[in-house]
């Protein structure tokens, strides 16, 4: 038997601004600069950041 926890989250923005998010080296060079919370702001990754850390915190808490 397969179990499956399914969990429905609201986050923030549009269907699209949970995966926009610029190549790894910018965003780190952009945080550099202007600060990690000023780049993201700028940079309209906020929201892909959000995604992430939901999908990590649901892969720990179901040991994944």
């Amino acid at each position: 038997m397969v179990n499956i926890d399914l969990q429905r989250r609201k986050l923030e923005g549009t269907h699209v601004t949970p995966l926009l998010a610029p190549p790894l080296d910018l965003a780190i060079r952009a945080e550099d600069v202007l600060g990690e919370d000023a780049a993201k702001t700028r940079l309209f990754y906020e929201q892909a950041d959000k995604t992430v850390e939901e999908l990590v915190t649901w892969l720990e808490e179901g040991n994944l």
